[in-house]
């Protein structure tokens, strides 16, 4: 099973090396977490004089993340909250009970994407949309 480590900052990391101890981070089971997708953006076309072109324009790559109920209570959607509004964003995963190094990330949504099971506010989910800041 994977797991998520979010971890805000309000400075940019200088040791990106996975640490279990940080005080603003918080590790996750997820319900659902997508392997990173790889996003090309291309300008294509043709010249004046016929010729053909595609260009890369950027690359990048998303990551999907939903928390569920089982997970979430007043202090963790706190917490994403707070993890929302810093101007720093990591994540870690972990896979096969390694830890990969923290990954900048930014987030595509402006308010905090809260939905609720069969519309029961007992039953919170947050799926989050992550883009990689660099691309590896």
């Amino acid at each position: 099973m994977k797991r998520i480590a979010l971890l805000h900052s309000d400075t940019k990391l200088v040791n990106i090396v996975f640490d279990l101890a940080n005080v603003n981070q918080k590790i996750y089971n997820p319900t659902f977490l997508s392997r990173p997708n790889l996003t090309v953006k291309r300008d294509s076309g043709r010249s004046l004089n016929g010729q053909g072109y595609s260009h890369i324009l950027h690359k990048y790559r998303t990551l999907s993340v939903t928390l569920s109920a089982d997970v979430l209570n007043e202090a963790e959607i706190t917490f994403i909250e707070t993890f929302l509004s810093k101007p720093y964003k990591y994540i870690a995963i972990q896979e096969n009970n390694v830890w990969s190094g923290y990954i900048e990330v930014l987030v595509t949504e402006e308010s905090t994407p809260i939905t609720y099971i069969d519309e029961l506010i007992e039953l919170p989910e947050i799926t989050l949309n992550f883009e990689y800041i660099n691309i590896e």
